[in-house]
């Protein structure tokens, strides 16, 4: 963190390996033959919200927004736990609430991230731990 800002978010660079891997040692491409599934919660949250919104609540920026607009335009499907929405709101770190337009564009949300990491397992998908 350098000023209350997070300055290298390692979850996003092990998604951007994970896909060069799949793409360049196993020929696989994104959407045919493999899915990736992000949710995003806790300390995470701010990594989903739009910087300009960040910016003009004074919480903020979010150097990550390009990372996460080029993942989500690779094909991977990203998610915000509302419970985590909720505390952020509720704690004041967003002070107008946590409205689905500030979000970056694609970011879908989950009830909550706590179920929804094995519901996806539930559903073929590895867990991995950034």
């Amino acid at each position: 963190m350098v000023n209350g800002v997070c300055s290298k978010a390692y979850g996003l660079g092990n998604i951007v390996n994970a896909i060069k891997d799949y793409e360049v040692s196993y020929g696989m491409e994104m959407e045919r033959d493999v899915e990736i599934a992000v949710v995003v919660h806790g300390g995470g949250g701010n990594l989903v919200v739009q910087d300009a919104v960040l910016r003009a609540k004074g919480k903020g920026s979010n150097p990550f927004e390009n990372e996460i607009r080029t993942l989500l335009a690779k094909g991977v499907r990203v998610y915000m736990c509302q419970n985590t929405a909720r505390s952020m709101v509720k704690s004041g770190a967003l002070t107008a609430g946590y409205v689905t337009s500030e979000l970056i564009e694609g970011v879908e949300f989950v009830t909550a991230g706590v179920t929804a990491i094995p519901d996806f397992q539930s559903l073929g998908y590895k867990y991995v731990q950034p």
